[in-house]
C-alpha cells in the first residue's frame, strides 16, 4: 500500500514537474551537449541525476523513442548508423536533437532548467550510431555507461523488456559492418527461444559496436560497478572530462532514488545494486552468457565476477583484432 501511495503521488508531481520542464528556452549551442548513452538499464538514469545534480543542464529525455517522438517514427527500435554516413537529411535531423530542438512531454519530462545553455540528452537507443555521431558531430561530449550484461538482462526480463533482435538482424549495414561472424549464432539464439540468452545477445551487440567504432579519448566510460563501489575517484574522473568542476549536491544525488526503480529495487529491498542479480541467474545462464561474450569478443569486459574486469581505457576493441571464427560461435551457442 505504501508503494502505491508513493507511486500516485509521483504520478502526480511528475505530471505538474513536466509541464514545468517543457517551458523553456534553449539556446542551442552545439557545442555544450552532453550524449549520456548506454544499453537500457545500465545506469543512465542514474548517472544522469549525478551529472545534472545542480540542474544546469536542460536535460532530454530520450529523444530516439520511436514511440514516443514522431520525428524518429520510422526508426527501428534501435537504428545503426554507419560511421561514414553522408544522407544530409539524416545528419540534420541527429544534429537537430543533439541541440536540443525537440520538445514535448516526453524529451522534457525531467527538466528542471528554464534558461539552457547546456544540455544532457540521455539515451538508450543510441549506442549504435555513437561512431556516426562521434565522426559528424565532434563537438559533442560522450558518456558511455557499461553495466554487467547479466545485471542489465536480469532487469530487462522484469519489465517485461522484448529483446529486437529481429530489427537488428534486419539492418543489412549492421549486418555486414558488425555481425557477420556472428549472425549464425545469433539466429539460433533467436530459434532457441530463451529471453535471457537474447537480451544477453543484444547487449553484446548495442556494446560491441561503439566499443569497435570508438576509442579512448573519444568518449567517458562510466563503469556502473565502479561508481556504485568507489564512487569518488570515478565522479572526479567524470567532471574532468566534463570540464567542470563536481557540483557541491553530487553526494546527495548518487543516494537519490533513480527516477526509474521499480518496487524490487535494491534502493529499496536493501539488495546489493553491483551483485543483486545473481540471486535470479542460474549457474547455467551465467556459464552461457559468458560464452556468448566470449563469441562477440567482449570477455576482456565483465566475466563471472561482479566488478569489471578491465580499466575504462581498456574497453575498446581494436580494429585488427582477429574475428572469433564459425567454430568459435557454434560453440557458443
Amino acid at each position: 500500500m505504501r508503494y502505491r501511495l508513493q507511486q500516485t503521488g509521483r504520478a502526480i508531481l511528475t505530471h505538474a514537474a513536466t509541464l514545468r520542464g517543457m517551458a523553456h528556452l534553449d539556446l542551442h549551442d552545439p557545442a555544450n551537449t552532453v550524449l549520456l548513452a548506454g544499453s537500457g538499464r545500465s545506469g543512465t538514469t542514474w548517472l544522469g541525476q549525478i551529472i545534472n545534480a545542480d540542474h544546469q543542464y536542460r536535460e532530454v529525455f530520450e529523444p530516439l523513442f520511436p514511440e514516443r517522438v514522431r520525428r524518429v517514427a520510422e526508426f527501428p527500435t534501435t537504428r545503426y548508423i554507419p560511421v561514414n554516413d553522408t544522407d544530409a537529411s539524416l545528419a540534420a535531423l541527429i544534429g537537430g536533437l543533439l541541440e536540443g530542438r525537440v520538445r514535448s512531454r516526453w524529451t522534457d519530462r525531467y527538466n528542471r532548467r528554464f534558461l539552457a545553455r547546456r544540455r544532457l540528452t540521455k539515451v538508450i537507443r543510441a549506442n549504435l550510431m555513437l561512431g556516426y555521431i562521434r565522426r559528424r558531430f565532434p563537438h559533442v561530449k560522450l558518456c558511455f555507461a557499461l553495466r554487467h550484461p547479466c545485471a542489465v538482462a536480469t532487469s530487462r526480463l522484469k519489465l517485461g523488456w522484448a529483446p529486437h533482435l529481429h530489427e537488428l538482424l534486419g539492418q543489412p549495414a549492421l549486418v555486414s559492418d558488425h555481425l557477420v561472424h556472428q549472425r549464425e549464432l545469433i539466429e539460433r539464439v533467436l530459434q532457441d527461444g530463451d529471453l535471457f540468452d537474447q537480451h544477453i545477445t543484444m547487449w553484446c551487440i548495442e556494446n560491441v559496436v561503439p566499443l569497435r567504432e570508438l576509442k579512448a579519448g573519444d568518449v567517458c566510460v562510466l563503469q556502473y560497478e565502479r561508481f556504485c563501489n568507489a564512487f569518488d575517484p570515478q565522479a572526479e574522473g567524470l567532471f574532468n572530462w566534463l570540464g567542470r568542476p563536481a557540483p557541491r549536491r553530487i553526494g546527495e544525488a548518487a543516494k537519490r532514488v533513480s527516477a526509474h526503480y521499480r518496487r524490487d529495487s535494491a534502493v529499496l529491498t536493501g539488495a546489493s545494486p553491483i551483485s543483486g542479480w545473481r540471486q535470479h541467474v542460474s549457474a547455467g545462464q551465467l556459464d552461457r552468457a559468458l560464452k556468448l561474450l566470449d563469441a562477440f569478443g567482449l570477455n576482456h569486459l565483465y566475466g563471472a565476477e561482479n566488478l569489471p574486469l578491465c580499466e575504462p581505457a581498456k574497453v575498446f576493441i581494436e580494429h585488427d583484432r582477429p574475428a572469433r571464427s564459425g567454430k568459435a560461435n557454434r560453440e557458443a551457442a
